[in-house]
C-alpha cells in the first residue's frame, strides 16, 4: 500500500512538469509578460503566440511588417521603445503609426504629448490625437480629451480641432485604398 500512495505521489508531481513551458522560454517572455503588452483579446496590439514563437521569430515578423508600412507592426515597435525607456524611439514609431491611421498610437502619441514625454509637452497636439482617437472608439480617449481640454483656452481647442480635422481630410482616400 505505501508503495501505490508513492507512485500516486511521484505522477501526480511529475504530470504538471509536463505542461509547463520550458524555462528559456519562460525568462524570454517574462518582461513581456509583466507590461500586458501582449493580450491576444486586443485588436490594438500584434500578439504573438507565446507557446509556438520565440522572442526572435516574432521580432523578425514585427520588423517585416514595419519594413511593409503595417501600422499595428510600427505601434507595437513604438510600444516596446516606451516599455523599454527608449522615449525617443518610441515616440519616432509611434508617430508613424498615429499618421498612418493606427487608432492605438494615436490615442498613446496624445499621452506622450500631454506628459510631455521625449519632447515638451503640447497639448494642443495633444487634444489633436485624442480626438483622433476618440472618433475610432479608443477606450478612455474621450475622458483624456475631455481632460487636457479643461487645460486648454478656447483658441487652442479650435486649432486642435482644425489639425484633428485637417488630419482626417487628408487621410480619406487612405481608408478607400
Amino acid at each position: 500500500m505505501p508503495k501505490f500512495l508513492l507512485m500516486l505521489l511521484l505522477i501526480a508531481a511529475a504530470a504538471p512538469a509536463q505542461n509547463a513551458v520550458p524555462a528559456q522560454d519562460a525568462d524570454e517572455w517574462s518582461p513581456f509578460r509583466k507590461t500586458g503588452l501582449f493580450d491576444g483579446k486586443s485588436a490594438l496590439w500584434i500578439a504573438p503566440n507565446m507557446a509556438k514563437e520565440t522572442v526572435g521569430e516574432f521580432s523578425s515578423r514585427l520588423l517585416d511588417g514595419t519594413r511593409q508600412g503595417d501600422a499595428k507592426a510600427m505601434a507595437t515597435l513604438g510600444r516596446i521603445f516606451y516599455v523599454r525607456g527608449d522615449t525617443e524611439r518610441a515616440g519616432e514609431w509611434l508617430g508613424k503609426a498615429a499618421e498612418a491611421g493606427h487608432a492605438g498610437a494615436q490615442f498613446d502619441l496624445g499621452a506622450m504629448c500631454a506628459q510631455g514625454v521625449g519632447r515638451a509637452p503640447d497639448l494642443v497636439e495633444a487634444y489633436k490625437w485624442f480626438w483622433l482617437a476618440t472618433w475610432e472608439h479608443v477606450p478612455g480617449a474621450d475622458a483624456l480629451l475631455l481632460e487636457v481640454s479643461k487645460k486648454l483656452t478656447g483658441a487652442q481647442v479650435v486649432e486642435g480641432v482644425r489639425r484633428a480635422a485637417k488630419f482626417q481630410d487628408s487621410h480619406k482616400g487612405a481608408a478607400a485604398r
